[in-house]
C-alpha cells in the first residue's frame, strides 16, 4: 500500500514544490530585513491617521451633502415646488373639496326634511283649524258663549 502513495502522480513532483516554496521564503527574508519593527509601527500609525482622517472626510463630506439637500428642500418648500408637498397638498385639497360636496348634499338634505315637516306640520295645522271651524260652527252660540264664560 505505501508504493501506490508514492507511486502517485500527485505526490511524483513533490521535491519540485518544496525547491519553490524555499526561494519564496528567502525572498521574503530579504524583503524583511530592509524593515525594523519602528518602520512597521510607523507605516500602521500613519495608515491609520490616514484611515481616520479619510473617514473624517467622508463623513464631513456626507454631513455638507445632506445640509445642502436639506436646505435645497427647505428652498423648494418655501416655493412651493417640493413633490412631497405638492403630492401631500393635492391631497389635503382633494380631501377637502369631497368634504365641502358631502356637506353639501347633507344640508340639501336636511332642508329637505324640514321643508316636508313644515309642509306635514301646515297641512296639519290647516285640518286641524278646519276640524275645530267645523265644531264651533254647528255648536250653537248660546252654548258657545256659556263656555267662552
Amino acid at each position: 500500500m505505501a508504493s501506490s502513495y508514492t507511486s502517485s502522480p500527485r505526490y511524483v513532483n513533490d521535491t519540485d514544490f518544496d525547491d519553490v516554496d524555499s526561494l519564496d521564503l528567502d525572498d521574503d527574508r530579504d524583503f524583511d530585513e530592509n524593515f525594523t519593527d519602528e518602520d512597521t509601527e510607523d507605516a500602521s500609525e500613519t495608515d491609520m491617521v490616514k484611515r481616520e482622517t479619510e473617514y473624517t472626510e467622508i463623513k464631513e463630506q456626507m454631513y455638507q451633502d445632506k445640509l445642502a439637500h436639506l436646505k435645497k428642500q427647505l428652498q423648494q418648500l418655501e416655493e412651493g415646488t417640493l413633490p412631497e408637498y405638492i403630492k401631500k397638498r393635492k391631497k389635503i385639497d382633494q380631501q377637502y373639496k369631497e368634504r365641502i360636496r358631502v356637506n353639501e348634499i347633507w344640508r340639501e338634505f336636511e332642508l329637505d326634511v324640514v321643508e316636508r315637516e313644515y309642509i306635514k306640520e301646515k297641512k296639519a295645522s290647516v285640518k286641524d283649524f278646519e276640524v275645530i271651524e267645523t265644531i264651533v260652527l254647528r255648536t250653537p252660540q248660546h252654548h258657545r258663549v256659556d263656555k267662552v264664560k
